[in-house]
């Protein structure tokens, strides 16, 4: 029966733990390049991502109730503010319309904000927030991100939990100079006048011999 009880003990043990860590899993947000081979003049887009969002069950505790459940964890709202090096400049955003409304408009002082609306929170992996759209003026090597100041509280993104995390992440961007403009080839009209001048020097040979 000792045996039995540690055995259990331990099984229990290891079950909880388990849970911690699934629970545990830090929200990580990624940057994802949509081309590799971008020219001075070119639009290219960046879209933003969110993984290992939790989807635990979330309760809340009502006197005289006592636990009601309010659903599934998972993304809320989230707001951010785009960063990029001289030379790259930002054009515009699209909020993915799958989950998120777009409520940028009402914060001036924030480049995107977004919320679920009478959404369900939105959990898991390779989750679209947005899509942002740039545009190359220079050559070179660049740097451009997203960055959350969670003193702001509209920034970052927001769990069902009340939860908030830091959005920041950047993404290296290379961008090339423009390729050589293509020779134009001889126009029909000019290669007919180079044949037509060549006929007639060859009819004043036969004349003069």
């Amino acid at each position: 029966m000792k045996k039995l009880k540690l055995g259990s003990g331990l099984l229990l043990s290891v079950l909880a733990l388990l849970c911690l860590t699934t629970q545990a899993r830090a929200v990580s947000i990624e940057l994802e390049l949509m081309s590799n081979n971008i020219v001075v003049g070119d639009s290219f887009d960046v879209l933003v991502k969110a993984n290992d969002v939790p989807d635990n069950p979330v309760y809340v505790t009502i006197p005289g109730i006592g636990q009601v459940y309010v659903g599934d964890n998972g993304i809320t709202n989230f707001g951010f503010n785009v960063a990029s090096d001289a030379g790259i400049t930002f054009d515009s955003a699209v909020v993915n319309p799958a989950h998120f409304w777009d409520n940028s408009i009402l914060f001036p002082g924030m480049d995107i904000a977004a919320d679920v609306g009478i959404n369900p929170a939105v959990s898991g992996d390779d989750i679209l927030l947005a899509t942002l759209t740039f545009s190359a003026g220079n050559a070179g090597a660049f740097s451009l991100g997203v960055t959350s100041d969670l003193t702001d509280p509209n920034q970052g993104l927001g769990l069902l939990t009340g939860d908030v995390v830091d959005m920041t992440a950047f993404i290296d961007v290379s961008v090339f100079g423009a390729p050589p403009s293509p020779v134009p080839a001889p126009s029909v009209a000019f290669l007919f006048g180079i044949g037509a001048a060549g006929l007639l020097a060859g009819r004043r040979r036969s004349r003069v011999s």
